[in-house]
């Protein structure tokens, strides 16, 4: 049996390996098949906290072992020691710590940077005078949105084992954190390194692709067909209603799989079940049950068989997210420029009405009278009509509204676009059902 052949059921099994305390030449089982492979090379990387098996599917205790001639090499990425252990003092604690203060808490923090109103300061703050304050904030953002030390630590483990195994094909595997440490290792490959990466499948990790530099996410989206980045609503840990929004482009592609709720448990319990692939659904042949999300209906199937049909439906939503991301910035974009004429025209009433306040409280003094101050007035030309050019203002708000005219334009034309987008995706859901 190669691993090509293996179902989801069975793959999430191999998956499960990575928290299984191997050795190295130890041998690796598939509940249910048996052998597949060995350990070559256990990674422990105190320093990272980052945690992985080497996995081939030669014997590197054979006498003709040679890591040249080896074929097939997965990498397994482990994800988090549960949070339970952080105070301990033992090493299941360093890890916990590394995992948790290192790499999941300052990950999640720069995911949901990228996901809530943050981005949108930042994205101001860009368009702001240097001297706005808020251009001190986006530089301190700036250097929040990076990769964690575990994640750059396992790009290094996947780069060494390919000049280690250099004509072998590579599959990824990783959950939770260890989903987190395989995109980005796959992100960070280079383009030959890439072209040797046959399969990845991540399981219930956060979506790092707001972690990722230009040439990242150019790398990570030319292997979208090769990723699977599979993903349970139900699961709170992974912050999927968050970070793999519709709008949000992610590492892979994603599949979100039609779970079941776990219950019965406590709270934590159930929890940390679901995280564990707990509320999964398969059939009698080991295949996945999953959900296509078509105009807010459910089409679920079963199996990897559906995996093609996958990338190109959600090349199609994609498509329409990307529309309807293009509408709602042009839609936010309107609200500044109305700003601009509303203040434009608030400018000189409101100049008006502090100069004539000014003007009273003035002939309130003693000995000042109405005429005094008139005098003062037309001497220094005090009045607002000295100070605000209102052609200047008409000529402002003209340009308001033509460009708002323009926006109103662009949004319709995008609209209809959208309309034959999903035109494009009503006949995708006929195909995939009928399939």
């Amino acid at each position: 049996m190669t691993w090509e052949q293996l179902s989801e059921k069975e793959r999430i099994y191999f998956a499960n390996n990575e928290y299984h305390d191997y050795k190295e030449n130890d041998v690796v089982n598939i509940k249910g098949k048996g052998k597949v492979g060995y350990v070559s090379k256990k990674i422990n990387d105190l320093d990272t906290g980052e945690q992985a098996y080497i996995i081939t599917s030669e014997n590197p205790k054979a006498p003709n072992y040679d890591p040249k001639k080896v074929k097939n090499v997965t990498i397994l990425y482990r994800g988090s020691s549960g949070l339970n252990h952080i105070a301990e003092k033992n090493s299941l604690g360093h890890d916990a710590r590394k995992d948790w203060t290192q790499n999941d808490i300052p990950a999640a923090f720069n995911i949901l940077n990228n996901v809530q109103p943050a981005s949108t300061l930042r994205k101001f703050s860009q368009a702001t005078s240097g001297g706005f304050p808020l251009s001190s904030y986006n530089t301190a953002i700036k250097m929040l949105n990076r990769p964690t030390p575990q994640m750059r630590a396992s790009a290094h483990t996947l780069s060494r084992a390919m000049k280690v195994y250099c004509n072998a094909q590579f599959d990824i595997y990783g959950h939770s954190l260890g989903s987190m440490n395989g995109q980005y290792a796959l992100a960070a490959t280079t383009e030959k390194q890439a072209k040797r990466v046959r399969a990845a499948y991540l399981y219930e990790g956060p979506n790092t692709y707001a972690l990722l530099n230009k040439q990242e996410k150019k790398r990570a989206d030319q292997l979208k067909e090769r990723v699977f980045n599979y993903i349970d609503p139900k699961d709170k840990i992974t912050l999927a209603s968050l970070d793999y929004r519709q709008t949000q482009k992610s590492v892979g592609t994603v599949i979100r799989v039609d779970s079941m709720k776990v219950t019965g448990g406590s709270l934590l319990d159930n929890l940390t079940s679901q995280h564990m692939w707990g509320g999964y659904q398969f059939d009698s042949d080991g295949g996945l049950k999953v959900v296509h999300q078509i105009k807010g209906k459910k089409a679920s199937s079963v199996g990897e068989s559906q995996a093609s049909g996958f990338v190109v439906a959600e090349k199609i939503a994609l498509q329409k997210d990307s529309v309807d991301a293009a509408i709602a910035s042009l839609k936010a974009s309107e609200e500044p420029l109305k700003n601009i004429k509303k203040i434009n025209n608030q400018i000189y009433p409101d100049m008006q009405k502090r100069f004539q306040q000014i003007i009273d409280d003035a002939c309130d003094l003693p000995y000042i009278t109405p005429k005094d101050v008139a005098e003062v007035v037309e001497r220094h030309h005090l009045e607002p009509k000295y100070h605000v050019d209102l052609d200047k203002i008409e000529a402002s708000n003209q340009l308001v509204d033509q460009n708002l005219a323009r926006i109103d334009n662009l949004i319709k034309g995008l609209k209809q676009a959208a309309e034959h987008i999903e035109q494009d995706d009503k006949d995708w859901a006929v195909k995939f059902t009928a399939e």
